[in-house]
Formats: structure tokens, C-alpha cells, sequence
């Protein structure tokens, strides 16, 4: 049995090949002779796990607004819940309390129908329940229910989580940004979701371009969460344009095959549905990608008709300065993907073919000067000039020089 670690899959598990080379754990008995070293980090009652401390209070149920004031009162807040693996922990410690249904430290702002922590942590993570949040009128509190998410009342007594951060870890400062009215502002950056009215990949970025943005771009899991989050929120159901594509004005056939993201941003991110792209490397027929309701992107038909996403970034928060590395350099954080990418037999084939073709055409033209040579002896011949190219097949991106990207 394989078990997954990634930030999309983690604790799920996948039968597979047992000649599968995977990474493992070993366990052993536990040696009942060593004493139990308890934390002396976090107070008494609560539990320490990585720089936070948790208590569920079970025997006073309270509003939500109390809850977060009891928390308060005891140096805390109702607790967050930014990463999946934060959230497995919270899921161990409700089932060792036996509790499936309390508050969380989320809830709709009063301004506005984004959803925020209480104690100010970016939103990045989420676990809604199915067809939620609703957001009925006058559910802008959150609960957990058997470990998935559902606005209701504020008003409605329950037990809560209260969570400490331990000292000498401050929180980040919340990220500010302006946002035209039609934007929502999103971890330091604005996006316009046009789903309505759908658009082919070319005019979807013109209709970006009118609100001074772009097709949205994606580098990380927290801006793929956001993408993701909202699909929950709204329950779409069809796929929608982001600004990833092979179009761009290249005379190169070899760095036709990239993708490259229409703001100019470095292609840093991936999370392809499974066997895709799927498209022959130098075929044009689906040069732009499109994001499922599951979160995985698709190479499609760039005169398909659908809603899009636009983005513009740069505000506080947002790191936007392009970094400069050694082209000897490589690191291991980047090489996942590459490995995919050289593992896939179509890949493979066609890079195989593409260089099995140029190797086919300078022959060619080596047979062809060599025949008109030995046919022309005139003292005014002129050798032709030797075809070639010069580094053709070399793409330098972020730390790894790739051979090309797909």
C-alpha cells in the first residue's frame, strides 16, 4: 500500500506495484521502560504540536463570539486550521476526546464575503463540507462537523478549540490590498472571476487586459488553494481558463513545446491532471490549459468557450522581483516534476523524434553539398554555409537548466 505525503493527497492512500521504488517508515514496539517526557511548553490541558498549543473545551458550549473571547481571556484564540497536516492533528485530538462538532476560529468578515482567522493568519486552507458554505444570511460562523466545515449562526452554543502560539513565533501582520469593487482581494493579490460569460483563451485574456490584469497565474499551493477554495465556495461544475499556454511568438520549434504563463511569470508550479498534458509535443491543437472543478489543470483547444480568471498581483505581501541563479546550479526541491516529465513515454518519443529529424535533415544537406562539390570544379564556387544551431535545446528556469519544458 502507498501512502502520500503531497500537499493535495496527504494521508490518503493507493495500491501499487510492490517493485515500486517509494520512500518508507519503519515502526517498532515502544520501549515501556522509557518515561513519557510531557511538554512543558504549553500550559496544563492543552497540547502541544508543531509551535502551537490546543485545548477543546467540551463543557462549556458558548456563541461563537464567546468562545473566541473565553480563548482570548486564556492568551489564545479559537483555533486556525492553515495546513492539511494542522488539520490531521486536529482530527487525532477530536477523536481522542470523542468530540465531531465545534467551533474553529473562522468566519465571514463584516465587510465583505471573504472568510477570515480570528487571529489573523491568511486563509489558505480549506475543508468545507459539501454544496458549503452557503452563506445564508446571517451564517458567517464556522463549525466543524465530523471534521468537515459548514457556516451556520453565530448565535449557536457549542464546544470550541482554543489555540496558543507559543512565544517568540509573532503572527504576520494581515495583507492589505485595494481591489477595484468587481476584484476580491486574495492573500496580497486582486482576482476577477468571469465564469458567466465564457470567453475562447485569446479573448479571455483580452477581457483581462481591460481590467488591467491578466489570465491568473499559479506558483504555489497557497495561490492553487484559492483557485480550489473558491470552486468549493461558488459549486462550479465546469472547467475555466488560467493563463498557461504554449502561445508565444517563438521561431524556434524546440521552446514551442514550453508552456509559459501570459503575465511572463517563471513557470514554477504544475498540478496536472493525471496523464496530462496530453497533447504531442510539436502539435497545436491544444496549446492552452484549463483548470477542472478538481483543482487539476488540462491542455485544451484555445477556441474552447469558457469562464476565466484574471489576476494582478504586485501588492504588498506578494514577491514579485525575478530571481537570477547559476546556470551550473540545481536543487533537488525542483526535480519532481522534470522526472515526470522525462519518465513520460510520449515525451520521450517526441523529443526522440524531433532530434532524430534534425539529425536526418543536416545529413540531407551534408549529401546534397557533397554531390554539387564533386559536380563543380568552377574556381567561383562558393561552399555553402553549414546549417546548424547553437544551444536549441536549452531552457534555463528558477534554479534547473531543463532541457525543455512541457
Amino acid at each position: 500500500m502507498q501512502g502520500y505525503s503531497d500537499m493535495m493527497n496527504v494521508g490518503t492512500w493507493k495500491t501499487n506495484y510492490c517493485t515500486a521504488e517509494r520512500g518508507f517508515i519503519c515502526e517498532a514496539w515502544k520501549d515501556l521502560s522509557i518515561p513519557v517526557i510531557e511538554s512543558t511548553v504549553c500550559p496544563p490541558h492543552y497540547v502541544e504540536n508543531n509551535g502551537r498549543c490546543y485545548r477543546f473545551f467540551q463543557d462549556i458550549p458558548l456563541d461563537w463570539e464567546s468562545a473566541d473571547h473565553f480563548c482570548t481571556l486564556d492568551n489564545g484564540t479559537l483555533a486556525s486550521i492553515s495546513t492539511i497536516y494542522r488539520f490531521g492533528f486536529i482530527q487525532a485530538l477530536g477523536r481522542h476526546v470523542n468530540l465531531t462538532t465545534y467551533w474553529i476560529g473562522l468566519r465571514r468578515s463584516n465587510t465583505s464575503d471573504l472568510y477570515m482567522w480570528s487571529n489573523g493568519l491568511p486563509y489558505i486552507f480549506t475543508n468545507w463540507n459539501q454544496s458549503e458554505p452557503s452563506q445564508k444570511p446571517g451564517e458567517d460562523c464556522v463549525l466543524s462537523h465530523n471534521n468537515k466545515w459548514k457556516d451556520t449562526s453565530c448565535k449557536i452554543r457549542l464546544p470550541f478549540l482554543c489555540e496558543k502560539i507559543i512565544e517568540n513565533q509573532p503572527l504576520p501582520p494581515p495583507l492589505k490590498v485595494n481591489c477595484t469593487a468587481s476584484a476580491m482581494a486574495l492573500n496580497g493579490a486582486c482576482y476577477h472571476f468571469e465564469l458567466e460569460h465564457a470567453e475562447s483563451w485569446m479573448d479571455a485574456r483580452n477581457k483581462c487586459k481591460q481590467f488591467d490584469m491578466d489570465l491568473v497565474s499559479i506558483h504555489s499551493t497557497i495561490e492553487f488553494e484559492h483557485m480550489v477554495e473558491f470552486v468549493i465556495r461558488n459549486g462550479l461544475t465546469r472547467s475555466f481558463w488560467i493563463g498557461l499556454s504554449r502561445r508565444k511568438d517563438l521561431t524556434d520549434p524546440i521552446e514551442k513545446i514550453s508552456f509559459y504563463w501570459s503575465d511572463e511569470s517563471d513557470f514554477d508550479y504544475a498540478n496536472w491532471n493525471e496523464e496530462e498534458p496530453s497533447d504531442s509535443l510539436l502539435s497545436q491543437t491544444e496549446e492552452c490549459v484549463e483548470m477542472f472543478t478538481n483543482g487539476t489543470w488540462n491542455d485544451a483547444s484555445c477556441d474552447q468557450i469558457k469562464g476565466f480568471v484574471c489576476m494582478e498581483s504586485g501588492f504588498s505581501g506578494i514577491q514579485t522581483t525575478i530571481k537570477v541563479y547559476d546556470v551550473a546550479s540545481t536543487t533537488d526541491d525542483n526535480t519532481t516534476w522534470l522526472k515526470s516529465f522525462i519518465n513520460n513515454p510520449k515525451v520521450v518519443f517526441a523529443i526522440t523524434g524531433v532530434v532524430i529529424g534534425l539529425l536526418l535533415i543536416i545529413v540531407a544537406v551534408g549529401s546534397i553539398a557533397f554531390f554539387i562539390k564533386s559536380r563543380k570544379f568552377s574556381s567561383s564556387y562558393k561552399e555553402p554555409i553549414a546549417a546548424g544551431f547553437e544551444n536549441a535545446v536549452y531552457f534555463k528556469d528558477e534554479e534547473n537548466v531543463f532541457i525543455s519544458e512541457l
